[in-house]
């Protein structure tokens, strides 16, 4: 019998080991913040007592025609918290919150416990909990051992959070435990951004329009949006709405009065469009406008700078947790190596749908040579606007550093905004050629 056991081993048949199991269990559990009850109150008319046909309904379950909720009614808020539907996705600026419990569901002591918990991302590590320098002696059986692990979301990318557990057997042993725990960080806002440059003979004007989109389950609160333009530029905001400080309130003599003068300037100052509405609900977006023009020492140089700056907003969510997020800086397309420049110096102040109207173009030479200029006509380029008269016409010789007037014949097709595009210049010297993608838009009305 033992000649058989020992020949069967040798032939390679192999015995079922059992693992000795640990004798901790460790939990990871995101947290999440509850969601509010939403209770948007019933409007009635006077004559119907709706609190006598719900005699046991709340004050705020309804109010009359004509009368506005106050306070949190007003949002639909009411006292009440409910648990959320599911976890929720970890936004920008936000803090992820875990709660990490070590267990000993054993019948035995286990010694030496030390806890190394780490978040890491595509480029950070974060170490958020290490007590291998400091383990705890003992943990008794039925026991546990509890971790609350709180870190804010720095960068829009996939997270990951790590738990390390060693511990110790009676009998020496050291066992280890690892855990861990992924998630994505998020951005709470979708933002687009359209850059648009109008060229003037005496100077160039930069507009950038913003769309901010609240990307979240819940709404925000936007506390603070502002742009800090570079060194290049000078910025205007478009969203402020401009008061000359005329009041129709009678003139009073009173000390108090002249007072509080300096103080309705400045709320007058910081009145916007959006002013009082500082509650984005989910999905809906607000659009934003500001106006750049180059400071004077860098005017000359102006159409060769590409920095505008960067945007700063800032937000509260329905729990009053600040959230801030600060953008790259946002860059606008420039033409390197620019020697022709088109330029329009003069355009009607009225165009109607099927009549010509003329406009005057003023065409730069930038470079130090000079040039015998070609403007070129591409017709299937042209939708709204098309050219009257020649697809192309010698506009003669330029000197260096000088620019000619050229008169164009225009015919609007369609009523509406419309882009003067199609053109080309080439120089018949050097053989260079330049597109122009679009010269300017207008505004086409229908005549009555």
């Amino acid at each position: 019998m033992t000649n058989k056991l020992q020949s069967n081993i040798s032939k390679g048949k192999q015995s079922t080991v059992v693992e000795d199991p640990h004798l901790i269990t460790v939990r990871m559990i995101k947290l999440s913040t509850p969601d509010f009850f939403l209770n948007f109150p019933m409007t009635c008319e006077e004559p119907e007592p709706l609190h006598k046909i719900f005699p046991h309904s709340r004050p705020s379950t309804y109010q009359k025609v004509g009368e506005m909720a106050e306070g949190q009614c007003a949002l639909g808020f009411s006292d009440f918290l409910i648990f959320p539907e599911e976890t929720e996705d970890v936004y920008l600026s936000e803090e992820f919150r875990c709660y990490i419990s070590i267990f000993n569901h054993s019948t035995q002591y286990v010694s030496k416990l030390s806890v190394k918990v780490e978040m890491r991302s595509l480029t950070q590590i974060y170490n958020l909990v290490d007590s291998t320098n400091k383990p705890l002696d003992k943990l008794a059986p039925g026991k546990h051992h509890d971790y609350l692990i709180q870190q804010e979301a720095k960068k829009p990318e996939d997270h990951s959070i790590t738990c390390t557990v060693w511990y110790q057997k009676l009998d020496g042993e050291t066992k280890t435990i690892k855990t861990s725990l992924n998630f994505r960080v998020s951005s709470p806002l979708s933002l687009e951004t359209k850059i648009h440059t109008i060229k003037t003979l005496s100077l160039e004007k930069v507009f950038l329009e913003s769309r901010i989109e609240n990307k979240t389950n819940h709404p925000l609160f936007l506390e603070n949006i502002k742009f800090e333009p570079s060194a290049y530029f000078e910025m205007e905001d478009l969203n402020q709405i401009k008061n000359d400080g005329n009041d129709n309130d009678d003139d009073n003599d009173n000390g108090n009065d002249n007072d509080n003068d300096d103080d309705k300037q400045k709320q007058k100052k910081q009145d916007g469009t959006f002013s009082g509405l500082s509650y984005l609900q989910k999905n809906n977006h607000r659009q934003y406008l500001f106006k750049f023009k180059p400071k004077e020492k860098f005017a000359a140089k102006s159409r060769q700078i590409s920095n505008l700056g960067y945007l700063s907003i800032s937000w509260r969510t329905l729990f009053g947790n600040l959230g801030h997020l600060q953008t790259r800086e946002f860059l606008r397309d420039v033409e390197a190596n620019q020697v022709i420049e088109v330029i329009v110096s003069k355009i009607p102040e009225k165009i109607y749908v099927e009549k010509p109207f003329e406009i005057e173009c003023e065409i730069q030479n930038l470079s130090n040579q000079e040039m015998d200029l070609k403007m070129i006509f591409f017709k299937e380029k042209m939708k709204g606007i098309m050219i009257s008269g020649l697809s192309s016409f010698d506009i003669g010789r330029v000197q260096p550093q000088s620019s000619v007037k050229v008169p164009l014949q225009l015919f609007p097709l369609a009523p509406g905004l419309q882009n003067i595009t199609g053109f080309g210049i080439s120089d018949i010297i050097s053989g260079r050629s330049s597109g122009i993608k679009d010269l300017i838009s207008v505004f086409v009305e229908r005549e009555n």
